[in-house]
C-alpha cells in the first residue's frame, strides 16, 4: 500500500507507515549489544556459555576465535526466521595471564528480511567481546585436590607387576582422556602407586566407573564399589558420599596352569565374566568360572613362559614325546624291550656340559656323537634311587630320554635345564604341595649329582677333553610328561582290535588304547613303504580282530614335497592294495572304511582344514550316486560332511553293537 512515509515524508510503499528505508533504519534484522561479555578459564581454557564449554581445537587462536564466535552468537536475538547471520572475529592478540584482559572486535553481517519486507536486506555490526578470566568450577577443584571417586586397580591373590603396572597406567591415562571430552569432571586429583596396585583419586564417580568397566572389558576380572559418608550439603541437606571402584584383574592369563578344587587346569581363555579352563590329565574337563568364583576357588600353579612340559606317547621299541607348545614330537630310538607304562615319568634330556660349580658352559656338550652318547648313556641306564627304578636313553647324539619308574612320583616339577648357558644347573623342585611331587624333585636332584660324579671322568670325556672337546658330564632333564590313563579300545567298544602301520607316531597312539601294532616288514611310513605287505597282513589280521586299522601315510609324504608324480604313483599303489583286499575278503562279513585324516594339497605342501572324502562300504549299506572317490565327488554323497567321531558309530550300527535305548 502506498502512502507518505511518517518519519521522513517519502512517498512510496509502506511498511506499518514507514517507507522500506525507514524501516530497515527502526527495526534492524539483529538485536545485539555493543559489547558482550564471557567468561574464560585462564588455566584449561574452557568458556562458559549456560554451562562450560571445553575448546574443540588445541591451537590458541582457533580457541579464541571459539569463544568470540559462540559468545556472539549467544548474545544475538534474530527478529525472524528469515534471517541468517554470519560471525567474524578478528582476534590478533593472546591473553596474558589470568589477570589480563582480552578484547576481540567481531564483524556480523545479517542478511534476509522481515515479515512485511518483500525483498532481502543486509544488516551489519560490529561490536566488542570482551575475555573475562577466571577459574572454571574443574579447575578450582582440581587445584583444591577435590575428588569425588577413587579408581582402585589391583590383581587377584597378587600385587602388580612393573610391566602390568605399566601398562595399566598408560591404559587408564589414555581412556580418562577420552572421557574427558564427555565428562569435564573425569581429572586425576592424585596418583598414588601402592605397593600392591595403583590408586587414582578422580574427580567423577562416573569416571572411575566407566573406566573400570573398560579394563574389566580388556583384561577379565570383577569390580566391586563402595561409598563412605564424607559430609552433607549445606544448601540442599543431601548427604554427601565419596566412592571407591575396585577392578581387579585376574592373577593369570591365558596358557598359564592354576589349581582348582586339587586339580590342575590349563586356562584356555578369558573374557569379561569368566574364566574357561581345561584340566591337564587325561580327562580334559573343561570348566568356566565366574570372576567370584574364580579368585576364592582359584590360585596360580604356573605362569606360561614358566611351562615346558610334553606328553608322553609311549611305545616299543621307541619313546615319543610330543611337545604341548610346538606339538613337535620327538622320538628316542634303543630303549631295546623296555615299554613305557602309564604312570611312568618322562623327561626330554641333554647332554650337557657344567664345571664344577656346575654352571652349564654348553648345553648340547658340543653335539656328542651318536656313538660317545650310547657309551655315556649306560653309566645312568638302570640305576635305582630310592627305589625308583632310572631308565635313560639317548638318541642322535646330545639328545635324550629319561624315564623314573616307581611308586609315589609326579610329574608336578621343574625344570633341571636353565635354558641358558653361564648359569648354575637349577634346582628341581616341586610345583605343588604332593609328597609325590617333593619325592620326585628330590630323586632328580639326587640323579643329576650321581649322573656328574659317573660321567665326568669318563674315559670318553677324558678323551674329549685331550681333544680340546666340551666333556658331556651331566644329563639336564626337562618338560616333565606322565603317560596318561586312556581309555582302552577294548573297554569302550567290545572288540578287539589291531593296528597295521610304519609310523611311530601311529604306532604308539595304538599302544595307548591297546591295540595290538602288527608288524610289517618293508612297512616305513614313507613312499617306499611296503604297499602290498599291508594289505596281506590286513586279510589276515581279520581272521584274528574284528576291528583293523590300516595307515598309509606315503601320499603325505609325497604332498609335504609338493611331488605330484610320486603321490600319484603312491595312490595307484593304493588302487592296487584295495584290489588285493577286495578279492581276499568276504563281502558279507566285512565292513570297509577309505578316508583320510586330513587333507595336504600339492599346492600348500602343507596340511589344510579342508574337508575329507569318505566310503563306507559293506553289506546292507545304503548306496548314493557317487561313483568316484574324490573329495568333491563324495562331498555330493549321502553322507555329507559327518564328523570323525560319527565314523564308529556308524560301524556300531552297521555291525549291530550298538547299545539300544528304550527299545
Amino acid at each position: 500500500m502506498r502512502g507518505i512515509c511518517y518519519r521522513c515524508g517519502a512517498e512510496d510503499e509502506l511498511i506499518d507507515g514507514l517507507c522500506p528505508i525507514c524501516y530497515a533504519q527502526e527495526h534492524p534484522l539483529i538485536e545485539v549489544p555493543d559489547r558482550v561479555e564471557i567468561e574464560v578459564c585462564h588455566m584449561c581454557g574452557s568458556y562458559k556459555r549456560k554451562i562450560w564449554q571445553t575448546p574443540k581445537s588445541e591451537e590458541a587462536y582457533e580457541i579464541l576465535n571459539e569463544i568470540a564466535y559462540y559468545a556472539t552468537k549467544d548474545a544475538i536475538k534474530k527478529k525472524s526466521v528469515m534471517v541468517d547471520v554470519e560471525i567474524y572475529p578478528e582476534v590478533t592478540q593472546l591473553p596474558g595471564g589470568k589477570r589480563s584482559k582480552l578484547i576481540i572486535p567481531v564483524h556480523i553481517v545479517a542478511k534476509g528480511r522481515l515479515p512485511g519486507e518483500k525483498e532481502d536486506r543486509t544488516y551489519e555490526k560490529d561490536i566488542e567481546v570482551h575475555l573475562r578470566m577466571v577459574q572454571c568450577p574443574r579447575c578450582s577443584r582440581f587445584m583444591s585436590n577435590y575428588y569425588e571417586a577413587t579408581l582402585q586397580v589391583r590383581a587377584m591373590n597378587r600385587y602388580l607387576t612393573e610391566e602390568e603396572r605399566e601398562e595399566l597406567d598408560n591404559f587408564v591415562r589414555e581412556e580418562l582422556a577420552k572421557r574427558l571430552k564427555k565428562d569435564r569432571m573425569a581429572f586425576i586429583a592424585k596418583f598414588i602407586p601402592q605397593k600392591e596396585g595403583l590408586d587414582y583419586q578422580l574427580g567423577s564417580v562416573g569416571a572411575a566407573r566407566n573406566v573400570a568397566q573398560k579394563i574389566k572389558e580388556r583384561y577379565g576380572g570383577k569390580i566391586t564399589e563402595t561409598a563412605t559418608l564424607v559430609g552433607v550439603d549445606r544448601d540442599s541437606g543431601r548427604e554427601l558420599y565419596r566412592v571407591t571402584v575396585s577392578v581387579r584383574i585376574p592373577e593369570y592369563k591365558v596358557g598359564d596352569v592354576v589349581e582348582y578344587r586339587d586339580r590342575y587346569y590349563l586356562v584356555t581363555a578369558i573374557t569379561e565374566d569368566k574364566v574357561y579352563m581345561r584340566s591337564i590329565d587325561y580327562r580334559r574337563e573343561k570348566v568356566g568360572l565366574a570372576w567370584h568364583v574364580a579368585e576364592k576357588e582359584t590360585r596360580m600353579a604356573k605362569k606360561k613362559d614358566e611351562l615346558d612340559t610334553g606328553t608322553v606317547i609311549a611305545t616299543t621299541p621307541t619313546i615319543m614325546v610330543m611337545d604341548d607348545k610346538s606339538y613337535e614330537v620327538y622320538e628316542f630310538d634303543n630303549i631295546g624291550d623296555i615299554e613305557v607304562k602309564e604312570g611312568d615319568i618322562a623327561f626330554r634330556c641333554n647332554f650337557a656340559t657344567v664345571d664344577e660349580n656346575f654352571v652349564v658352559l654348553d648345553r648340547r656338550a658340543g653335539r656328542i656323537s651318536p656313538e660317545e652318547a650310547e657309551e655315556l648313556e649306560k653309566e645312568i641306564d638302570g640305576l635305582e634311587i630310592d627305589g625308583v627304578k632310572v631308565i635313560f636313553k639317548s638318541s642322535k647324539g646330545y639328545r635324550g630320554a629319561l624315564v623314573l619308574r616307581g611308586e609315589g612320583l609326579s610329574c608336578r616339577v621343574s625344570d633341571g635345564d636353565p635354558h641358558e648357558e653361564g648359569v648354575k644347573v637349577s634346582e628341581i623342585k616341586p610345583l605343588d604341595n604332593s609328597e609325590e611331587a617333593k619325592r620326585t624333585a628330590e630323586i632328580l636332584n639326587k640323579l643329576l649329582k650321581i649322573a656328574y660324579e659317573k660321567l665326568n671322568n669318563h674315559p670318553i670325556n677324558e678323551e674329549r677333553r685331550k681333544k680340546g672337546l666340551p666333556p658331556a658330564n651331566i644329563i639336564l632333564p626337562r618338560g616333565a610328561g606322565v603317560v596318561p590313563k586312556i581309555e582302552k579300545f577294548y573297554e569302550k567298544y567290545k572288540m578287539k582290535g589291531a593296528c597295521i602301520c610304519g609310523t611311530g607316531l601311529i604306532k604308539g597312539m595304538a599302544k595307548m588304547i591297546g591295540l595290538d601294532v602288527i608288524e610289517v616288514e618293508g612297512a616305513t611310513g614313507t613312499p617306499k613303504t611296503n604297499f602290498m605287505g599291508k594289505a596281506k597282513a590286513l586279510v589276515e589280521a581279520l581272521k584274528e580282530y574284528d576291528f583293523v586299522l590300516v595307515n598309509v601315510k606315503g601320499a603325505d609324504e609325497a604332498s609335504h614335497d609338493g611331488n605330484y608324480e610320486l603321490k600319484k604313483e603312491v595312490l595307484e599303489k593304493i588302487d592296487e592294495m584295495l584290489a588285493y583286499v577286495f578279492e581276499h575278503i568276504n563281502k558279507d562279513e566285512v565292513y570297509f572304511v577309505l578316508t583320510g585324516d586330513h587333507s595336504t594339497p600339492i599346492e600348500m605342501k602343507d596340511h589344510s582344514a579342508d574337508p575329507v572324502p569318505i566310503v563306507i562300504w559293506g553289506k546292507s549299506v545304503r548306496v548314493d550316486d557317487v561313483t568316484e572317490f574324490n573329495e568333491f565327488a563324495c562331498a555330493k554323497g549321502a553322507l555329507h560332511w559327518i564328523k570323525g567321531e560319527h565314523v564308529m558309530k556308524i560301524l556300531l550300527d552297521l555291525t549291530g553293537r550298538n547299545e539300544k535305548f528304550g527299545a
